[in-house]
Order: C-alpha cells, then sequence, then structure tokens
C-alpha cells in the first residue's frame, strides 16, 4: 500500500458514526511522511489499517447512477438542508456548476463559526477539504464532491448540535494562539481533539478570515473547560501525572511511532499523531513540548 492507493481508497471511505475522518487521515499521514523516519510504505499501509478500521468502504460512484437534473439555488440550498439523498449528490455538482469551490468553502466557513461543537469537525474537516482540493485531479474530483456532500450535509445546517456547559465561567479575553495551545494542553479532548482542531487552524491559516481563526481559537479555549459527562473526553489525571515527559525531539518521535504503530484502536491515532508532531515544531516552551510528549504517550496506552 503506498500514497496514491491510500487516497484511491479513502476518496471511497464513508463515515459510520458521523463524519468521515478518511481524507483528514490521508493529510495527516503526508505530513508525517515528511517528519518522521522510516515512515514510507509502512506509515501508509497502517494509514489504510486505521481507515479500513473506522470508516465504511465503498464500490462505486453513486452520483454516477442517479438522474442527472439541473436545480437552482434555492432548491439546491433546500436539498442540500435537509440531507435528501441520492439527490444531494445532484445538487452539490449543480452548486460547483454555479459558483466555485471556494465559494463554497466560504460559506460552510460562516457556519462553521456560528457556534462551539463538540470535537470540533466543522472545523477541521473543512480544513481537510480545503487543503485537499487543489491537489486532486479530474478523475479523483467526482469521489471528493461525494465525501463532501455527505460530511455537510450530516454536520452544518443546525444537524446534531452538541455542546456542554462549562466546568467556571470562563473569561476568554486573551483569545490568542499561545493560550489556546496552553489550554489544549491542559485539557486534550476526546482523542485529542482541542489539539487536532488547534493544528489544522494553524496549518490553514493563512486561507482564513481573521474573524474564522480568532472564533476558533475561542471555541478551543472554551471546550477546554467544558465539564464533560463521559470519561473517555477527559484526560485521567491520575494517570497523565504518573508519565514522565521530554521535551527531546529524537525521544518525542519514538513515542509518535508507537501511537501510530503500536495498535489499531482508532483512526486518531493518526491524526493525532500528525497533530502532536506539528504543536511540537510551532512551540518554543519546553513545558509544553514536554506536555505534548506526555499527551503522546498517555493515547499511545491501551486501555
Amino acid at each position: 500500500m503506498n500514497k496514491s492507493s491510500v487516497l484511491k481508497d479513502a476518496l471511497c471511505r464513508t463515515a459510520i458514526i458521523h463524519q468521515s475522518h478518511s481524507l483528514k487521515a490521508f493529510l495527516s499521514a503526508s505530513f508525517l511522511e515528511k517528519r518522521i523516519d522510516g515512515f514510507d510504505n509502512k506509515g501508509w499501509e497502517k494509514c489504510h489499517e486505521l481507515i479500513a478500521h473506522d470508516e465504511l468502504s465503498t464500490e462505486c460512484l453513486f452520483s454516477s447512477r442517479v438522474e442527472n437534473r439541473h436545480f437552482n439555488l434555492q432548491r439546491i440550498d433546500g436539498i442540500l438542508k435537509r440531507g435528501l439523498f441520492p439527490a444531494s449528490y445532484v445538487a452539490m455538482k449543480n452548486w460547483l456548476e454555479h459558483s466555485s469551490i471556494e465559494a463554497i468553502f466560504s460559506f460552510y466557513e460562516k457556519q462553521a463559526i456560528e457556534g462551539n461543537e463538540y470535537l470540533l469537525h466543522t472545523v477541521s474537516i473543512l480544513l481537510a477539504f480545503k487543503k485537499l482540493w487543489p491537489n486532486l485531479n479530474e478523475q479523483q474530483i467526482p469521489y471528493a464532491i461525494e465525501r463532501f456532500t455527505e460530511f455537510v450535509t450530516s454536520t452544518y445546517y443546525n444537524k446534531n448540535h452538541i455542546e456542554y456547559p462549562k466546568k467556571t465561567e470562563l473569561i476568554t479575553q486573551d483569545i490568542s494562539v499561545e493560550q489556546a495551545i496552553l489550554k489544549a494542553v491542559t485539557q486534550p479532548g476526546f482523542w485529542g481533539h482541542n489539539l487536532i482542531c488547534l493544528s489544522w487552524l494553524l496549518e490553514c491559516e493563512d486561507s482564513v478570515s481573521t474573524e474564522f481563526k480568532q472564533r476558533v481559537l475561542k471555541f478551543i479555549i472554551e471546550q477546554s473547560d467544558w465539564n464533560f459527562p463521559d470519561v473517555d473526553d477527559v484526560i485521567n489525571q491520575e494517570v497523565f501525572e504518573q508519565l514522565v515527559g521530554s521535551n527531546d525531539q529524537s525521544k518525542f518521535h519514538e513515542k509518535v511511532k508507537i501511537l501510530i504503530y503500536n495498535s489499531t484502536r482508532n483512526i486518531h491515532q493518526i491524526t493525532l499523531a500528525s497533530a502532536l508532531v506539528h504543536l511540537w515544531e510551532r512551540v518554543d516552551c519546553l513545558k509544553t513540548k514536554e506536555n505534548l510528549y506526555k499527551i503522546c504517550c498517555y493515547f499511545s496506552i491501551e486501555t
């Protein structure tokens, strides 16, 4: 299994739980390939294994088997808003005939910052599509359109909204990258989602508005203070405090390899690994690096 075959497979994977992470996992592996020694085909095999573990494979282009219609913009919006399938596939293709993909991304970016959404897939997966799209060829685009259609219809339009109460009345006056990193390493969230979203925001910060960036930073800071009822959403402090941190990069990369390779539990093994490496490179604070190291060790523990 190599990079191109993983992308081909990822474009044909759909979500089982809520949103598909296959393409985000592919991009995460692409990032790690350049930074982790010996990633090569072994890394791509593992990426494929994790994707296959969590996502459903399809063997057809659904829209090619659906009657082609030409809807106006009002009908397109109504179909996508209601998540009508298979009409939504046709509607998204029609929309792309009326508008550019950049304008469509902008439309959903506005929705993404309307409210703070649990796990912030509203942000990270959207940014992954935005980053991937320019690198797709004509044969890949139709599959990407279908995966994007499935993502937006299940994610936006005020669907499936989840948020939790704050533990304290948090005053987020200091909305900055530094504050977001500080809060996210204290409370990474379920499989490190606060760190994953922050990494994607920083990766794509030049392609989003200042308002979008500031709003997402605020969301991350707030989610780090949410009162979660599920223990899987919160670091077990007793276990975490027993871990020993390090700011040595070579040791850190070895721990990242353990996170990626030593088990097949969750697709976030690859997306979190990428986020941890990216943020490690971004920060200068040794204490923060030590916490990133400990977080990597924590999520490597099989429970």
